[in-house]
């Protein structure tokens, strides 16, 4: 199970925690608010307390790829902090969402007072890597049907709900954006969203995508051939 950076901060001591605090600032983000933009000069890292946001790149085409979808306890700009360059992706507020923002500065005197900060920082970006590690392994032996139903497990173990027993993903998803975080292609996503919807597994919305059979969904991610 990850540990969210929240959980990882909760590690230190009480007065380590109240510095920390002090130097945060409150920012909050309208549901659709661009928080920053690819390219834009990186100037700290974000910590999510509520609601959810996109990670968006944007391709040599001219189209939006949604990288990662990240909900409260994660973090998301941390790069800042360690290469203080510029933006490597967009991040768009998914819903009304509540973050702390630690800048750069704050963060490189909290390392001299806290020691530990960097360890908690560090051991959650290796938390990052060793996903990534995991998403790349996938993509190279995993079939793409699979691929896409364990995303959608993710997604709704992430940010999901539950209606009158049925597990839901309360996100306005396109093809587009679901190949996106799978990392297919959006034709290949549609054939596969169809099959899963002819089958019975899911039903897609507009605004929400209904994970009608979990069990039969658990096990379609056994399947690597």
């Amino acid at each position: 199970m990850n540990t969210s950076l929240q959980q990882l901060l909760e590690s230190l001591s009480s007065d380590e925690q109240e510095k920390i605090q002090n130097e945060m600032i409150p920012r909050s983000f309208a549901r659709n608010k661009i928080i920053f933009h690819e390219e834009q000069e990186a100037d700290g890292m974000y910590l999510i307390t509520s609601g959810m946001v996109k990670i968006v790149k944007g391709t040599p085409d001219g189209h939006n790829k949604i990288l990662a979808i990240l909900s409260a306890g994660e973090i998301f700009g941390e790069m800042a902090l360690f290469d203080a360059a510029y933006r490597t992706a967009s991040v768009i507020a998914l819903q009304d969402t509540d973050t702390i923002f630690c800048s750069v500065s704050a963060f490189e005197r909290l390392n001299r007072e806290i020691p530990a900060m960097s360890r908690v920082i560090i051991s959650f970006l290796s938390q990052r890597l060793r996903q990534t590690n995991q998403q790349v392994t996938d993509a190279l032996y995993v079939k793409a049907r699979p691929r896409l139903v364990k995303s959608l497990l993710e997604l709704h173990r992430h940010c999901g709900t539950n209606e009158k027993g049925t597990a839901v993903i309360p996100l306005a998803l396109t093809h587009e954006d679901i190949g996106g975080i799978v990392g297919i292609s959006r034709e290949t996503a549609t054939k596969l969203l169809g099959e899963l919807e002819a089958e019975e597994y899911i039903r897609k919305e507009k605004k929400a995508i209904y994970l009608l059979d979990l069990p039969a969904l658990e096990a379609e991610t056994l399947e690597t051939n």
